[in-house]
């Protein structure tokens, strides 16, 4: 792969001029974020808060754009810059917003509205949230927004993103032919190239038990009601109750046992993650679905990419990933 930096316009993102000379590429990706970290260096100084367009020019293919908030110099003359796509922005401001039954994909565009980041791809999600937030950041409203969605039913596995310059809430993506370069000329499958390999198991994130309550408040008393929880199961006997609450508005019409049974379906597993180096390209990104077939490793499943860590030299491009049994 062959790839181009341009500093850009910050609004347009119409290009101004082409970065010369560059240097050890290297961007970051993660599920749990809503951002794009990156790394260039090159021998021009440019000043901090200048926007960048990295483009792979075989494909004709945009990765991402992102701002420069970081630039250290070094007695060779060479400038080390670093920076975020717009998720910077969510990341760094907070805000106080009140939702009084508001519908959630308004609710994230409302979000988004208050610090002045665009909204592109947000598909429709019709539950409704009735909440206040206060001094939140916005990545931690979205991020509440989402999971009181995913907990009152919302179907399939959705992930923030802001490669495009726009905050963007997008399905995760099966991809079944991830290819890397050797020399800019052999293709080869990513998996067929592991170099190095770790995997963890985990019961860290488990939740072996799921409560969902409701709360009335009247005359100035709150009333909490148990709507379902959970009965016993063979991991709370295994490795002692971790349990998980789901406050539901009183006047939701769902189903609390359903809603927690989904809820306990997703969460009251052993984590399998796997970190794998492999030669790749930008399609071995965050959010991606993938077949990996390793007999050394003892796998032959479906996995997600969690994160990559992307490093660029030259031609080459090696990435660094955390994958986890994708559940279809």
């Amino acid at each position: 792969m062959s790839y181009e930096i341009y500093i850009v316009n910050k609004d347009t993102f119409e290009r101004i001029e082409k970065i010369q000379h560059i240097e050890n590429i290297n961007w970051t990706d993660d599920i749990d974020n809503v951002f794009i970290s990156f790394t260039f260096s090159c021998t021009k100084a440019y000043l901090v808060g200048n926007w960048i367009e990295l483009y792979e020019k075989d494909d004709k293919k945009t990765i991402f754009y992102g701002i420069i908030t970081r630039q250290p110099r070094n007695r060779a003359e060479i400038y080390t810059y670093s920076g975020f796509d717009k998720g910077f922005y969510l990341e760094k401001n907070k805000i106080t917003i009140q939702y009084r039954n508001s519908n959630i994909s308004n609710a994230i565009k409302e979000a988004c509205k208050e610090i002045n980041v665009e909204c592109g791809t947000i598909p429709k999600i019709d539950y409704t949230v009735k909440k206040i937030y206060k001094n939140n950041t916005v990545t931690d409203v979205l991020k509440d927004l989402l999971k009181i969605a995913k907990e009152k039913g919302l179907k399939g596995n959705l992930y923030f993103d802001c490669k495009n310059g726009k905050l963007n809430l997008y399905e995760y993506a099966l991809n079944d032919s991830l290819k890397g370069y050797v020399a800019n000329i052999y293709r080869l499958n990513t998996f067929d190239t592991v170099n190095s390999f770790d995997i963890t198991y985990s019961i860290e994130n488990m939740k072996n038990k799921i409560k969902v309550i409701s709360s009335v408040t009247k005359n100035k008393q709150t009333t909490i009601n148990e709507r379902y929880t959970t009965p016993e199961n063979e991991n709370t006997k295994k490795y002692g109750i971790l349990q998980e609450i789901i406050e539901l508005d009183a006047d939701e019409k769902q189903s609390s046992e359903t809603i927690a049974k989904k809820t306990l379906s997703e969460l009251n597993i052993v984590e399998q993650e796997i970190s794998l180096d492999v030669i790749g390209d930008y399609n071995v990104r965050k959010g991606t679905i993938t077949p990996i077939k390793k007999e050394r490793l003892n796998i032959d499943d479906y996995f997600l990419i969690k994160s990559s860590n992307h490093n660029i030299v030259g031609t080459k491009e090696t990435v660094s990933i955390n994958v986890i049994k994708a559940n279809l």
